[in-house]
């Protein structure tokens, strides 16, 4: 006889291909008393990540649902937030203060973060006042090294150099 739904251990997402047509659908968890889908770890991480600006209703009643159960989830995610807002309107006055939250916080992940930032908090700042980027040179460094891989072992210097330069 075969399943008409899904295994309690079937990874999220092959929920949807293990259900056949005409069986029942996985159970969804309810907040605050409304039926809402089932929710996976992933979408969760994106809801702690996005704009909080541009979640719909049912994505801030679940997050505050969450945070409510759960102080460490509610000062890990004012951490995030703190710090995706400041990134994105390059506020670099706003590090030290965002450093000095996250390492009094408690939590380790974002303590061993801060830490490190902080080892090259010069090239952030930068990163945040200048309009320069290197990312037009780490594209051409990609290529190259994809290129090379691609030639491993099997083509001289010349023809690797040659590649190269068609490719640019």
């Amino acid at each position: 006889m075969r399943r008409t739904i899904p295994a309690k251990t079937t990874p999220g997402p092959y929920v949807a291909t293990a259900v056949k047509s005409g069986s029942r659908p996985p159970s969804t968890h309810t907040v605050s008393g409304t039926s809402e889908r089932a929710w996976t770890f992933q979408h969760l991480i994106w809801v702690m990540l996005r704009d909080q600006t541009k979640l719909d209703t049912q994505d801030q009643q679940v997050l505050a649902a969450i945070k409510a159960r759960s102080e460490v989830v509610s000062c890990a995610h004012d951490l995030t937030q703190a710090f995706t807002r400041l990134m994105r309107e390059r506020q670099s006055q706003a590090l030290e203060p965002w450093f000095q939250s996250a390492k009094t916080s408690g939590l380790p992940e974002f303590v061993t973060f801060a830490r490190g930032l902080e080892r090259d908090v010069i090239a952030l700042k930068a990163a945040l006042v200048l309009r320069w980027s290197n990312g037009p040179v780490e594209g051409i460094v990609n290529n190259i090294k994809l290129i090379k891989r691609q030639a491993y072992g099997r083509a001289s210097f010349q023809l690797l150099r040659q590649r190269v330069l068609m490719a640019m």
